[in-house]
């Protein structure tokens, strides 16, 4: 259940960037001509690995996208920390 939130905006932002769902104005839908064609969505991540496609093609599923590696960073750190036996939250410094 830890790694929910992920599974989620990871499947949320792929279905947000459907081209077949949501047809943006940078990339149009491709039109087939007979019905035992296949239809080519041009939907791969190879779009989304740089900033400059994240941005043009990404359309309303840009915060999924940012939010997802912010959790994902937090989970990464707070797992290197649980190996290490360190808690940056629970305790109080000696001081007060």
């Amino acid at each position: 259940m830890r790694f929910a939130p992920l599974v989620l905006l990871s499947i949320g932002f792929w279905q947000l960037t459907s081209h077949e769902l949501l047809q943006y104005k940078n990339m149009p839908m491709n039109q087939i001509e007979r019905t035992d064609e296949t239809r080519l969505s041009n939907h791969t991540w190879e779009l989304y690995t740089s900033l400059k496609g994240i941005q043009i093609y990404s359309g309303p599923a840009l915060p999924m996208y940012i939010l997802f590696w912010i959790l994902a960073t937090e989970m990464f750190f707070t797992f290197i920390l649980n190996q290490f036996n360190i808690s940056l939250l629970d305790k109080t410094p000696e001081w007060f």
